[in-house]
Order: structure tokens, then C-alpha cells, then sequence
């Protein structure tokens, strides 16, 4: 049995086979699986357990009220849309095992700091756009510290668009 209260809460019994829930969060019932966040959740800050392998494609889909959150090493890959319409999600801090980002995978956050770790060689198509219109289809190539508010004052500053700015971090 499992169900969500006012989408702030997941309470799965704990006769349940399949899953569990943890501090609100659904997870598979061996742990190493983020099924969903509940969008609703008041929480500023979250840090994903080490013991997770998988965030499921939407597990942070519309979340209100996150504005932090840190990845673990034990994460490979940000499925397609993990964290798509997470408006007040501002800042991401990424494990080294991050090799890949999905489609739309941050699409439409509000994002002010990305700290993109050497580890990541894939960034797919539209993995950040909507995100103050500025970043699209960037491939990593090294280790690299963006901060979108210095990057728009750097910009005005010499009088070049933001999306050049931002090409400057790719060559």
C-alpha cells in the first residue's frame, strides 16, 4: 500500500514489496532507485542518499520549494526531464560519476550556479533550455564552474549577448 498526501508526502507501508519511502521520497525497495520527490515537499535542500544508482525520468518534475540539490558519485547519468519545470531549483552541485545529461533534463529551472564536473562528456539538446534562454546543446570538455548571474553582469558589462558569454566557456 502507498499513497501521497496533499503531494507533499509518500507513505509506502512497509509490507510493500516493491517500495519504500524515506523522509517523504519513494524510492525501489532496495534503495539504490529515486522513483519520485513529492512536488509539494517544502524542503529548500536535498542531498540524494549514496546508495542510489537511478533518478527516474520526472522524479523531481515541479517541485515547488527545491532550490538545492546535490547528486551523488554514484550517479552516471540525469535521465530525460528528471528535474523539468523545478522553477525554484537554483543550484546544482553534480557527482563525479556524471557522464551523461538527457534531454530537458533541467528544462525550464530557474538555474543561477551549475558546477559541471570533468566527468561529464555528454550534455544532450535542450538538457537546460528555458533555463533564462541561454544555454543550449553544450558538450563538456573540461571542468567547468558557471555562474549565471556573474556570466549576465560580465555580459552587460562589455556589451555582449548572454548566449555569447556563454560560447566563450565552449572554446
Amino acid at each position: 500500500r502507498m499513497y501521497v498526501s496533499n503531494n507533499r508526502l509518500c507513505h509506502v507501508s512497509s509490507e510493500n514489496e516493491n517500495y519504500v519511502s524515506i523522509d517523504t521520497v519513494l524510492f525501489n525497495k532496495k534503495v539504490d532507485e529515486l522513483i519520485q520527490y513529492p512536488l509539494g515537499n517544502n524542503r529548500e535542500s536535498y542531498e540524494i542518499p549514496t546508495s542510489i544508482t537511478k533518478i527516474h525520468s520526472h522524479a523531481f518534475d515541479s517541485c515547488q520549494y527545491l532550490k538545492h540539490i546535490t547528486i551523488p558519485d554514484s550517479i552516471t547519468r540525469i535521465e530525460e526531464s528528471t528535474f523539468i519545470s523545478s522553477f525554484s531549483l537554483k543550484t546544482i552541485q553534480f557527482g563525479k560519476g556524471i557522464t551523461e545529461i538527457k534531454e530537458y533534463a533541467f528544462y525550464n529551472t530557474n538555474i543561477q550556479n551549475i558546477i559541471i564536473t570533468n566527468t561529464i562528456t555528454l550534455i544532450e539538446s535542450h538538457a537546460f533550455e528555458d533555463n533564462n534562454k541561454i544555454c543550449y546543446n553544450i558538450r563538456q570538455l573540461g571542468e567547468i564552474y558557471v555562474s549565471i548571474p556573474k556570466m549576465k553582469a560580465q555580459a552587460l558589462e562589455y556589451g555582449h549577448s548572454e548566449k555569447r558569454e556563454l560560447a566563450f566557456l565552449c572554446i
